[in-house]
């Protein structure tokens, strides 16, 4: 059976504390070279915001952009998604897009905004560039397609991204890579028109052509200088063509999902094939319900499942044994999550009811019965994990509490909602206030497997300088 402690509130004994002080030395060495982020190095610059940007204002990969911008939401969502974007990217004049069928928000993005983040310090870059919970998926620099067949379709779509290509070139924003995603269309559709684009772009410019990534995009992570162009059909021959060139992928790096459409393909089997890899055996009777029932101490474990398809670079692999403190933990479908990932993993909650499977891993796991809310840790550790039934407000309090203390390196921390609305602009400065200046990256996302709820993602503020871009 798993080790098990218990304690009163948040005094710890003292096998406890040598156990999470061995495990955090232990996996001190492997810390700085976590896959989480890319680190990228500052640059000073004794310019001014307003000199820089003016530099800019004659910019043609900048003129030649539009400002349209179309958010699809989480869905049934979309009541929640507007305000939240109003709040987190200002002064767009967000609203529901009303030329679609779809349930889409629509913006114009000033060039004034996009510029002066631009401008912005590398470390500033990551920490300023916009989260929106509720996005599935974004489309910047959009145009609307409204009765047009398919051949002006990938007219428009090669017309526009060979000029802006060309526009780019020999600037910093040059093009490395671009990649092509189209949503509401069958899958045979969607080749025949993927075809299309590269053949054109083949005929007219072969150079672009070369930059063309036909790995498949969910495996492929975006960097530098990558160009996302995107069809999104919202009936029989209308929608939308966006094209996110690289300063329009680096502002937006939270929100565009790497996923066509901001959708999982096959998230059933992928889950088979994660059980597969850790318990060697899986029982699929009962759709994806039995599967849950007949192989998880719970429904919570697929939230950190669709979080790692979502955001690999916020991966919690940890070989060398990085720590993890799971508060709320019972029955146990984060800390299994987190102990097949390879964390040494405590696990708290009142109740001590764990589920049979976390028993394989009791070599570096371990279970105090207390309350989560008020658990100190005895040395600072690798991840805090909440996935705890309380407010929303406790929860971002707790996480604030644990970032200002220096208690964690990383957290996943999941806000629950009730009533009609999710995130509200209460809610929402209460993070810009209290978690944001604690953190050098930050995130947030609402997955299609929670409920109404809200997850929050991120590091503890540090001195690298953090961001995939």
């Amino acid at each position: 059976m798993l080790h098990r402690i218990f304690v009163n509130h948040h005094a710890v004994s003292t096998t406890t504390s040598s156990y999470v002080t061995k495990a955090v030395a232990s996996a001190s060495a492997s810390s700085s070279s976590s896959k989480i982020f890319h680190y990228c190095t500052s640059t000073s610059n004794s310019k001014s915001t307003d000199e820089l940007v003016k530099q800019l204002d004659g910019a043609k990969r900048y003129n030649l952009l539009q400002s349209l911008v179309i958010v699809k939401p989480r869905e049934q969502y979309l009541p929640h998604l507007v305000p939240q974007i109003r709040f987190n990217i200002s002064k767009c004049g967000w609203n529901i897009a009303k030329a679609s069928s779809m349930p889409l928000a629509e913006g114009n993005l000033p060039l004034s905004k996009l510029k002066e983040y631009m401008v912005l310090p590398q470390v500033a870059k990551g920490r300023e560039a916009p989260y929106v919970g509720m996005a599935k998926q974004v489309y910047p620099n959009a145009v609307h397609i409204n009765k047009q067949s398919d051949k002006l379709w990938v007219e428009t779509t090669c017309n526009r991204l060979i000029d802006l290509y060309k526009a780019h070139l020999e600037t910093e924003d040059a093009f490395v890579r671009w990649r092509v995603h189209i949503g509401g269309r069958s899958e045979h559709h969607l080749q025949s028109l993927v075809s299309a684009i590269t053949n054109m772009v083949s005929t007219r410019c072969k150079p672009l052509h070369q930059l063309f990534c036909s790995s498949p995009t969910e495996t492929t992570p975006y960097t530098k200088g990558d160009v996302l162009v995107q069809l999104l059909f919202t009936g029989k021959d209308t929608g939308y063509v966006s094209i996110a060139t690289p300063p329009l992928m680096t502002y937006f790096q939270k929100t565009i999902s790497r996923l066509p459409s901001g959708a999982i393909p096959e998230f059933s089997d992928r889950l088979k094939e994660r059980i597969l890899k850790h318990q060697g055996t899986v029982n699929q009777g009962g759709g994806k319900d039995g599967i849950i029932s007949q192989n998880l101490p719970s429904r919570s474990y697929l939230k950190l499942a669709e979080l790692a398809e979502r955001f690999p670079d916020y991966s919690m692999e940890s070989p060398a044994g990085g720590v993890a403190i799971d508060l709320g933990a019972s029955p146990g479908g984060w800390s299994l999550f987190a102990l097949e990932q390879g964390c040494r993993v405590v696990s708290i909650d009142k109740a001590q009811v764990f589920d049979k499977r976390l028993d394989r891993y009791k070599d570096r796991s371990i279970t105090i019965q207390g309350d989560a809310l008020e658990y100190e840790p005895p040395k600072a550790v690798d991840w805090l994990l909440c996935d705890m039934k309380v407010p929303a407000r406790t929860s971002i309090e707790l996480l604030s509490k644990w970032l200002q203390q220096g208690w964690c390196d990383r957290f996943i921390v999941t806000l629950k909602f009730e009533g009609t609305m999710l995130i509200t602009s209460d809610i929402e400065k209460l993070i810009k206030d209290t978690i944001l200046p604690h953190t050098q990256y930050f995130n947030a996302h609402s997955l299609d497997n929670g409920g109404k709820e809200v997850n929050l993602f991120g590091t503890r503020k540090i001195n690298k300088v953090l961001g995939i871009f």
